[in-house]
């Protein structure tokens, strides 16, 4: 895996969680969380009984947060999808901030449409933003996580090192929950814990935003194509940040990022070397179909 920093390639390791060693902790506080974090949103399908089951079971973090219904791309149609979220979008959009190589021909054929999964986590997104907006004020910060996320024993202490290291009025986003492109990650050093976040960050399974960083998301609407895509060409007032120990792959398949602890199980495939989405068991021909029409229509116009 290469990273950037200013410019300039460097190799970066994978850290080996079995020989981590465990560092000595001080007792947190019982209010620690919400010291810091104002409002906690987790987006979850209505189906999604166990996933949230699991969830409330195995951290008292959970208790903090509040269940938003998610859009179930199963029932998203060209016809009921909210205006939140645009799926059309242009190709060299996702080569800016990921160009591999192999992708490059790709620019042949430059729109592309989002599948009705990749909208419907977009809408979904949109939605909890939307409510923390609602709920929230200026200088509040609200923590997202999705249903498959479970927190670690350690996160309370991992979670305040990062937290209390960063100057928030430096930045809107912080990603606990990332994995850095090969092609086009790119970052600066914040400090020992924290990293500027330049380009080629994916993921938002758990990330934190403050009111107004929200705010400003809502007023750049639509999101165009995937959601992680998008936010990267956000960042230009985002200034997100992201712990800085890097990702490592466990091996029955899940995922975790060592400065949080957190860990996502159903979000990629085990091999780290063939990074994919989950496979889904639905037709989504439909969808494309239907938004092609709409693309052809676009495109006769001009």
């Amino acid at each position: 895996m290469k990273i950037i920093q200013d410019g300039h390639p460097q190799n970066m390791t994978v850290m080996d969680t079995k020989k981590k060693v465990k560092k000595p902790y001080n007792k947190l506080s019982p209010t620690w969380y919400s010291d810091r974090v104002n409002y906690s949103y987790i987006i979850a399908l209505e189906r999604e009984h166990e996933r949230l089951k699991t969830f409330r079971e195995t951290s008292d973090v959970s208790k903090h947060f509040e269940v938003v219904k998610a859009i179930d791309g199963r029932e998203l149609t060209k016809e009921n999808c909210p205006t939140d979220s645009s799926p059309i979008y242009d190709w060299r959009y996702q080569l800016k901030v990921s160009p591999d190589p192999s992708l490059l021909s790709l620019n042949k054929n430059p729109k592309v449409i989002a599948s009705s999964i990749e909208t419907s986590i977009c809408l979904s997104q949109a939605k909890s933003w939307k409510k923390f907006v609602q709920d929230g004020k200026s200088g509040d910060w609200a923590m997202f996580v999705e249903s498959d996320t479970i927190f670690h024993n350690e996160f309370g202490h991992n979670f305040c090192e990062v937290w209390d290291s960063i100057n928030l009025e430096d930045t809107h986003m912080l990603y606990l929950n990332y994995l850095p492109d090969e092609w086009g990650f790119s970052v600066k050093i914040y400090n020992d814990k924290v990293f500027r976040i330049k380009n080629g960050c994916w993921f938002m399974a758990t990330y934190l935003l403050s009111w107004d960083g929200a705010k400003g998301l809502i007023d750049r609407f639509p999101i165009v194509g995937p959601l992680d895509t998008w936010i990267q060409h956000q960042y230009d007032f985002l200034k997100p940040m992201a712990s800085r120990e890097f990702s490592g792959l466990q091996g029955n398949g899940t995922f975790e990022t060592q400065s949080s602890n957190i860990y996502s199980f159903n979000s990629v495939d085990h091999n780290p070397n063939h990074w994919c989405p989950t496979k889904f068991n639905f037709d989504d021909s439909k969808w494309i179909k239907d938004w092609n029409e709409t693309l052809t229509e676009i495109q006769n116009t001009k």
